[in-house]
């Protein structure tokens, strides 16, 4: 075979790694249709075209008793869907609110049995952590008055959502558009939850800091611009009596 393509070698595992998906996307695509059809594909066996009818059928009856998976976004991809969403809400949103768009119908019931079990399951971790506290005697208690947020319910799934051949379930394509050339995303996304645990903590850190240094420099009477470098300098002093004769 001549080559015909050519590229840079520090670009050969990134065209290795998108060639491999659009071979086994094409290859996935033709025995889809092979099954939807009822006919072997030409390069598959008759073994294992026997295998691969017989546990589609095991995997559609079974799923761990939650049935054939479902979903109700169509033809658009779950990353289409996650960036619409983005754009809605001005922000990315929980990996949570992203199953129940594309497994939750309008009435609010869930067509996908395993999609309702991980959501209720985030939620009830989330909710037992970080309790929401309505007692006005106890509006001071931690916990009382902080939010739960996407980064929150994300770490909870991350948790309890096992990866299956290097994917998550509920998320499709979205998270593929974590591209890492070594980790999947299976591997890339609780690392990156990981990182915003850790600059929302930091940030935290830096913020209790400053209210602390501010608060100090009130009680001595000093300017805080004074303390992180940025005073005026000081009006020179009058010269010592001895010094200006």
């Amino acid at each position: 075979m001549v080559q015909k393509y050519y590229w840079d070698s520090e670009h050969h595992t990134l065209m290795k790694t998108q060639w491999t998906k659009q071979l086994q996307r094409m290859i996935s695509n033709n025995i889809i249709k092979g099954k939807r059809l009822n006919k072997k594909p030409s390069f598959v066996s008759v073994t294992n075209w026997n295998l691969i009818t017989t546990n589609s059928k095991n995997r559609k009856s079974d799923r761990g008793g939650d049935g054939m998976h479902q979903h109700i976004s169509g033809s658009k991809s779950y990353a289409k869907v996650k960036y619409d969403m983005m754009m809605e809400l001005g922000e990315e949103p929980a990996i949570t609110d992203l199953v129940r768009k594309t497994h939750m119908k309008i009435d609010g019931t869930f067509v996908d049995k395993r999609a309702k079990k991980i959501v209720e399951e985030v939620e009830s971790i989330v909710v037992s952590h970080f309790p929401i506290n309505t007692d006005d005697n106890e509006a001071g208690s931690q916990g009382s008055n902080s939010p739960i947020t996407p980064l929150m319910r994300d770490e909870a799934f991350y948790s309890i959502v096992k990866a299956y051949k290097g994917r998550f379930f509920g998320l499709g394509t979205a998270q593929m558009g974590h591209y890492d050339p070594i980790d999947p995303p299976t591997v890339v996304l609780p690392r990156q939850a990981r990182y915003e645990r850790d600059l929302v903590n930091l940030t935290g850190v830096v913020n209790l800091m400053t209210q602390q240094l501010t608060a100090l420099c009130e009680a001595r009477g000093v300017l805080m611009t004074s303390v992180i470098g940025t005073e005026q300098p000081p009006e020179a002093a009058a010269p010592h009596p001895d010094i200006a004769n």
